[in-house]
Parts: C-alpha cells; structure tokens; sequence
C-alpha cells in the first residue's frame, strides 16, 4: 500500500471514518470526534510548592483569582469556607493542606473551579502553570513514586519538559464526608 495523507487519501483504499466527504471537508461527526480525542489529552498543569501537578482540563471549569472565603466552623481542615461567584455558592478546598504541606504565609495564586456530583468546588492552589497535551503513552499509570498526595487521588505520573508531573482527578481529593459538609455549608449559607 501506498503512502496516505492524515485524511486516508493515497493510492491505495483509505479509512472511511477519517476521509473528507465528497466536498472536501470532514463530516461534523468526524471533526467533534477529533475534538473530543484532543480535549482528553489536555492538562492543566499547577503548583503546590515545588511539586508540579496536573488535572484533566475538561474537569476545570475555570480558574479565578482567589478571593477571601466567608469560613464556616467545625468543616474539616482542608475547607476554608465558601464564596460567591455570580450568584453562585462554592465551597473552597486548600489542596497545600488536602495534601500535608506546609502551610505558607505568602497569599494564594489561583482557584481551579471544578465540577462535582454536589456542585462546583474551588480548589486553592499555589500557581498555574499552562495547559499541555499528555497522551496516554507517555503516562505511567501506576508510578512508582514517593508523593505527598495519597494514592487514591492519582490518575498517573508523566514526564513533561524534563519534569515529574504528577497527574490527579481533583474529583477524587474529596471524601464523601468532605463532599456532606460542603453541601451543608451551602444549605446553611443559602437559608
């Protein structure tokens, strides 16, 4: 067989799936599904410290500047209250203490508004650094890696620019328990 362009097109018979139609253009399916292939790959990288860490972007709604959170009493730790973001009430999560850091004295850099089952959390970290393309081949999913974040949080470990990344589903640094005294501390700020 013959040499092929990226569309299947070459001497011999191409990939239907992947070959523009009779136009010239891919089939909307044909493109939604290149999208969706390419959004899947993208991480959004940040830092708690030194550590470099990196969140599947379609899990991120949006990263904001922090703003103070009203704090609610007897939450656990790791939950430093609740804002408002147009209208709209979000618990907010520190990872630094999720994950046994240090506390710093120095003001936080962003929120990563993520969704959950309960509704959107902002997750406190340190700084953003950029969004990247990790494809699955060059992720370790079960690294062999000394880290401050538990196990169960991981999604895998790769290898970016000559840096660890470790990669996690912020989904996962919650607990269920976490997830009832948030929904709470809404309920009560709402009423």
């Amino acid at each position: 067989m013959s040499q092929s362009n990226q569309y299947g097109h070459g001497q011999g018979q191409g990939n239907q799936s992947q070959s523009p139609n009779a136009s010239g253009r891919h089939d909307q399916n044909d493109l939604k599904d290149d999208l969706d292939l390419a959004d899947e790959s993208k991480y959004l990288l940040f830092r708690l410290g030194e550590e470099l860490y990196g969140t599947p972007l379609l899990g991120v709604r949006e990263v904001l500047q922090p703003q103070n959170p009203k704090a609610i009493p007897n939450t656990v730790q790791h939950f430093m209250g609740l804002i408002n973001i147009r209208g709209q009430i979000i618990g907010v999560v520190d990872l630094r203490i999720r994950f046994e850091y240090e506390k710093l004295d120095a003001p936080t850099r962003a929120y990563l508004v993520f969704e959950t089952e309960t509704g959107p959390i902002a997750a406190i970290v340190d700084k953003v650094e950029a969004v990247v393309r990790i494809d699955e081949g060059q992720m370790h999913k079960k690294p062999n890696i000394r880290s401050q974040v538990p196990v169960q949080f991981l999604i895998g470990a790769a290898n970016h620019m000559g840096t660890l990344v470790t990669l996690i589903d912020l989904n996962k640094t919650l607990s269920k328990e976490d997830y009832v005294q948030i929904q709470k501390a809404k309920l009560s700020a709402a009423g």
